[in-house]
């Protein structure tokens, strides 16, 4: 059984549309899935009250602005897919939060700034890509914290993470050349 749920009359700055905006859920409101819908604004801060949210998936639309704040509050969120896009800015530290991340694919947007260190802090991370952004930096020794990262693309780089034996990790790294210093 599926209900509507409004999510508030949004203004034009802020919204996917200038319409009201009505969502789909299932019952558990655990799934968001608006992929390649042509949806274009913001990505609304009211998305951040959706606390029992577990999948917020927003890729190949036409979304711009910068990733919400509120982003934080979705501690439940395993999966958030906002690629090919065209969120700019950092990606903020509240996504730090979100401690049962699995996959977070962020390619093809205007991100900006520093590969951000909160991304190091998300330990369950199973896939992570960052490619195709205006990033820059180094990747911190941290990364040994995501023992179970199995892919990841930042910039124009690959990082290959793969278990090799309990508590050891073995770390492949490609296209380091095109990582720019900030």
């Amino acid at each position: 059984m599926t209900f509507f749920r409004q999510l508030g009359k949004l203004q034009s700055h802020s919204t996917f549309s200038k319409t009201s905006f009505f969502l789909i859920y299932s019952t558990s409101e655990e799934l968001l899935d608006l992929n390649s819908n042509n949806l274009v604004g913001s990505i609304p801060s009211t998305l951040g009250e959706l606390i029992r949210l577990k999948e917020l998936r927003l890729e190949v639309n036409n979304l711009d602005g910068t990733l919400f704040s509120e982003i934080g509050n979705l501690i439940n969120l395993e999966v958030l897919t906002i690629g090919s896009n065209f969120i700019e800015g950092p990606l903020p530290f509240q996504l730090g939060s979100c401690k049962s991340l699995k996959l977070l694919r962020a390619n093809g947007n205007k991100l900006e700034g520093q590969i951000p260190a909160h991304i190091y802090d998300l330990i369950n991370l199973h896939e992570l890509s960052l490619s195709n952004n205006n990033l820059g930096g180094t990747i911190s020794p941290r990364v040994i914290r995501l023992d179970k990262l199995q892919f990841g693309m930042l910039n124009d780089f690959i990082v290959y993470v793969k278990n090799c034996l309990p508590h050891t990790l073995h770390v492949d790294l490609y296209y380091l050349s095109s990582l720019r210093e900030q």
